[in-house]
């Protein structure tokens, strides 16, 4: 009585090797791993679904987009959001060949000295 177990005995004793009491789980086991491919444990809702019978077919709560979705992409090869003009004229370049915006008169041109006078005359622009 109250004597250790004789031995050989397995009260108390340590598991066996090679038993599963308490080990990490074998190769390949499923035990708290993560569901497999294809799994619809904690998935999104299926496309069409109803999330608890409030919502019609259609746009999900929350969901991601689409696979495939263009939300936040980058722009596709070739697009030209952002991109720089095409060839041709630019924007804010100089202007064309020609006539030249706030230029003097042209070569040739006859300038209308009577308005200089007239106007010299009204505002004493100059001395």
């Amino acid at each position: 009585m109250n004597a250790r177990p004789a031995a050989g005995s397995q009260m108390n004793a340590r598991p066996a090797a090679s038993t599963q009491l308490n080990a990490c789980p074998a190769a390949g086991s499923q035990l708290n791993a993560r569901p497999a491919a294809g799994s619809q444990l904690n998935a999104r809702p299926v496309a069409g679904s109803r999330i608890d019978a409030c919502r019609v077919a259609g746009p999900q709560i929350n969901a991601g987009p689409a696979a495939g979705s263009q939300m936040n992409a980058p722009p596709a090869a070739g697009s030209e959001m952002n991109a720089r003009p095409a060839a041709g004229p630019q924007m804010n370049a100089h202007p064309a060949a020609g006539p030249q915006m706030n230029s003097g008169p042209a070569a040739g041109s006859r300038v209308n000295f009577e308005a200089i006078f007239k106007i010299h005359d009204k505002f004493k622009v100059f001395n």
